[in-house]
């Protein structure tokens, strides 16, 4: 597998259960293209080189401009005439009506760490900035079991303040769009101390747990919400 499609330079932590995501984001990506796709908070730029691989354009952004080293990996593999960079702040979003798709990764919840009515502004913002049938494609934290609450506490300097969100209460965050499709994956892979750790975990997910934990036990939600 090339880097390009490598689910560890695309998802980055506990890569094996963040990756079940991609599928249904694939399946819900409008007809035709290349498609105008926003990324809000990009890390390390590898969830906007994933788009960018297919076609799309992209308009790569974080809470300032990315790193040189988000900029670099997309150079690398020739993808640079595909990107546009900048800041953006997800509650504040001066676009209306200009993109096929806007994609987030752990955003949510941490625009939550200002309360829940931050999170709410940032999804109405996102529903502003799509086009007519356009779609937010996002993956966040679900609060899982005491136990994920307990290692988000314990190991995660961010864990007590981050927003872990509960299905009801997503699915009632993007009332607003005309359609919802969420997904849940994850359960081991939390616990991992380091990645090649949380990718055998997440692979235990995938044979056992994904099958028999109940969602609302599991710790990942994706969606595919349309304007």
């Amino acid at each position: 597998m090339t880097e390009l499609l490598d689910t560890r330079v695309v998802m980055g932590w506990d890569s094996r259960n963040w990756a079940k995501g991609l599928d249904l984001w694939k399946a819900h990506l409008p007809v035709g293209g290349p498609l105008r796709v926003l990324e809000l908070g990009c890390g390390p730029g590898g969830l906007s080189m994933w788009f960018a691989a297919q076609g799309h354009h992209v308009l790569c952004t974080d809470t300032g401009v990315p790193e040189p080293s988000v900029m670099a990996l997309h150079a690398r593999h020739g993808l640079e005439d595909r990107f546009e960079y900048g800041g953006a702040d997800a509650t504040s979003l001066p676009y209306v009506e200009e993109f096929d798709v806007i994609v987030t990764k752990s955003v949510l919840g941490g625009v939550g760490q200002g309360g829940w009515e931050l999170i709410e502004q940032a999804v109405g913002e996102i529903h502003k900035a799509l086009k007519p049938g356009g779609v937010f494609l996002f993956a966040e934290n679900l609060e899982g079991t005491r136990m994920h609450a307990y290692l988000r506490r314990r190991f995660r300097r961010w864990g007590s303040k981050w927003h872990y969100f509960r299905l009801a209460e997503m699915r009632g965050l993007l009332r607003q769009f005309r359609s919802l499709d969420l997904r849940t994956a994850g359960f081991l892979g939390l616990l991992g101390p380091k990645e090649p750790v949380r990718r055998a975990l997440g692979h235990v997910d995938t044979l056992v747990f994904d099958r028999v934990v109940p969602p609302r036990y599991r710790y990942i939600v994706f969606g595919a919400a349309h304007k």
